[in-house]
């Protein structure tokens, strides 16, 4: 057959017949033949590759924990859609420069998943001039005026379902553990809890509401130095998962049933 049918069966084109097509690929397969990425990535401006942009604090434990679980599933599903992975950080931690700006020049991407609040907005112009697409993934992004996609859970129905469930047990006295660093989606989850609360005529005061960095052991802190405020609550709202570990954790110790 001609060069040119080869490079069509081997790019799956529907201009070659399926029984010329399956016996290139049979070929080429027990040769261990696998097509250059970046000399296709030059005639066809595509190198079959997304780049995933993960937040600076993924290197914390707490935070590896979801993040690992999500990389896990997104290399997955592009796997299964014949893309490879590149996992990168906003920016070089040597040099400080933007990975973004490398990954899109050297055209080592066709798209990027961004694990981010907010991008400054030259880097944006540039995404758009570029004409590389991207979405913001998981945390909601923090922008006013720019139009973006993102795929991200609804924080603030979180926590409003959190908090329309224990007022539903009948729970009055009901404290609130927020994040100190004040992202995002731990403050919807927080807003959330509080207009639940309100709905039902529940008082809901600063007094209830402490802050915390997010790691087991300051949660387990943070009920220790708050004691008596948790001895007289009747339920607890954690905006997080490894911090709501440690508070369970002080609040055994401190003798309280956790049903």
């Amino acid at each position: 057959v001609s060069v040119a049918t080869v490079s069509r069966s081997l790019n799956n084109s529907p201009l070659v017949q399926e029984t010329t097509k399956q016996k290139i690929l049979k070929l080429a397969d027990e040769a261990g033949f696998e097509l250059n990425a970046i000399a296709k990535g030059l005639a066809t401006s595509r190198v079959n590759t997304i780049g995933v942009i993960l937040p600076l604090e993924y290197d914390q434990f707490g935070q590896q924990l979801y993040y690992s679980s999500l990389l896990n599933d997104l290399r997955g599903t592009l796997e299964r859609a014949n893309y490879d992975v590149i996992v990168s950080f906003l920016t070089n931690r040597f040099t400080g420069k933007s990975n973004i700006l490398s990954l899109v020049n050297r055209r080592k991407v066709d798209g990027l998943i961004i694990l981010q609040e907010t991008l400054e907005h030259e880097l944006l112009d540039f995404l758009e001039k570029k004409n590389i697409p991207y979405i913001f993934s998981h945390y909601p992004p923090t922008f006013e005026d720019v139009s973006f996609d993102a795929v991200y859970p609804d924080h603030l129905w979180g926590g409003k379902l959190a908090g329309e469930y224990l007022a539903s047990l009948g729970c009055q006295r009901m404290m609130c553990i927020g994040a100190a660093n004040k992202v995002n989606e731990f403050v919807l989850r927080e807003r959330g809890f509080a207009r639940a609360l309100a709905a039902h005529g529940l008082n809901f005061s600063g007094e209830q509401v402490l802050y915390s960095p997010l790691t087991f052991n300051d949660g387990y802190r943070i009920v220790r130095e708050h004691a008596s405020a948790f001895q007289a609550a009747d339920a607890v709202f954690v905006v997080t998962d490894l911090l709501a570990f440690g508070v369970i954790a002080g609040l055994k110790d401190m003798g309280l049933a956790i049903p």
